[in-house]
């Protein structure tokens, strides 16, 4: 017995292991929206496998680790919870299966309007912060602040994580490295002197887009144009297939022989069928797109609702950053089992996505160059869902012209993707 008991534990100390998990905001959460953790991870021999965090809805969020021997690594990972009983999880796994499960400790503290600081310990005022009692808003709106390395920061906001925080106090030494332009063009603040910037940057409003939104089902899609393209394919590949070589025939019947006639025929028959496979749509899924445009003192940024439909099965559809899942209802967000894959460079590819399913994907990306407005209206529905990203202080809106449609949605399957709606909003600071 003793025996098998020290063989055992000698094989627990040569598998990769969780070190730790915490996150990035103490245990201050957002209902809905993305909680970052930084998990540790050490291995005595070369590892490859997945990290896996869960909450308490459908949604996971994996990204791929790799060790060498005698290594250590550190992950920034998002993670979604929703009530004030959430318990989040980090599952490490290999070739194999499981290796290692470890939870976030204690209890989550839901914020409502209060505004999230985090704080870098290395600045003058870090220790003064956290004591004092701060508010915003006309003395109704408190502020927390939270120390958190910013060594993070980036990395966090670049991925799209740090959506729960309003703003951020740098020291000197970290101002001229952290640049976290969408967070910023969302509303987030990069401060240095919190006494006299604070009051003003966290009286406006952040972007964010909770897991659980029941504004969201406006965006929906009732239309047939996949399959009415297939038939009006498949008609067009019967008639004109059927014309042309009957045009073949009339054509060449009394200037060649029979089996020359023949051969043209079947030839002029490939090259149409050749054309009909180059044209015809490969897959039964498309994406339509709610987009605003926000512009401001800020990095310009495009914020998407993009809508997957259509009688396709649940697949892949792979975004340049990272997505939020959105639902109606809290039922469909617990009930739809979604992946997320966080890959290299910032792509993330979303799992087991059905078409025609409550499931919006909302993406953030950085605009470079926007279109003028023109005075057109917009839907007061679309307009109040991404109301959340107004800055108290703000311009004019309409349709915008030449609206871009988010260029690295893909997928197997797609058959197209579209902006179907851009809202432009001036942000005046």
């Amino acid at each position: 017995m003793f025996p098998v008991l020290i063989l055992s534990l000698l094989a627990l100390q040569d598998r990769p292991e969780i070190q730790g998990v915490e996150s990035l905001t103490g245990r201050l959460a957002r209902s809905g929206c993305w909680l970052p953790l930084k998990v540790r991870l050490a291995s005595p021999l070369p590892f490859e496998g997945d990290l896996t965090a869960t909450g308490d809805t459908g949604i996971r969020v994996t990204r791929s680790v790799r060790l060498p021997a005698g290594g250590t690594l550190s992950v920034i990972l998002p993670v979604i919870a929703v009530g004030p009983g959430a318990k989040i999880e980090v599952v490490l796994r290999g070739p194999s299966g499981e290796v290692d499960r470890r939870p976030l400790a204690g209890p989550l503290e839901f914020l409502g309007e209060t505004r999230l600081v985090l704080v870098d310990p290395a600045h003058t005022e870090a220790a003064a912060l956290q004591r004092e009692k701060m508010t915003v808003g006309k003395g109704t709106i408190p502020v927390r602040f939270v120390p958190s390395d910013p060594v993070d920061w980036n990395e966090a906001a670049d991925m799209g994580a740090l959506e729960i925080v309003d703003a951020v106090v740098a020291s000197d030494r970290w101002t001229p490295d952290l640049t976290m332009n969408i967070w910023r063009g969302l509303g987030g603040a990069l401060v240095t002197q919190p006494r006299r910037e604070l009051p003003d940057r966290l009286g406006g409003k952040s972007g964010r887009f909770p897991a659980v939104d029941p504004a969201s089902s406006p965006f929906r899609v009732n239309e047939r144009w996949i399959p009415a393209k297939r038939e009006s394919a498949m008609l067009f590949i019967v008639v004109y297939a059927f014309a042309f070589f009957v045009a073949v025939y009339v054509t060449w019947a009394r200037k060649g022989s029979p089996w020359l006639l023949t051969v043209a025929a079947v030839a002029a028959a490939i090259l149409f069928v050749a054309a009909y496979g180059a044209l015809v749509p490969k897959g039964n899924v498309a994406i339509r797109v709610w987009q605003v445009q926000l512009v401001g003192p800020e990095s310009p940024v495009a914020i998407s609702v993009c809508v997957p439909w259509g009688p396709g099965e649940p697949g892949d559809l792979e975004f340049g950053r990272l997505v939020k899942p959105v639902h109606p209802t809290i039922a469909e967000a617990t009930m739809r089992d979604l992946e997320l894959r966080v890959e290299e460079g910032g792509r993330c590819k979303a799992r087991g996505v059905a078409s025609g399913s409550t499931t919006r994907f909302v993406v953030v990306e950085r605009a470079a160059i926007l279109p003028p407005a023109e005075r057109e209206g917009a839907n007061s529905g679309e307009l109040e869902y991404f109301r959340p990203v107004f800055p108290l202080k703000g311009g004019a809106y309409g349709q915008a012209a030449g609206a871009t449609v988010p260029p690295a949605v893909r997928g197997k399957g797609i058959v197209e993707v579209s902006v179907i709606r851009a809202i432009r909003i001036e942000v005046t600071p």
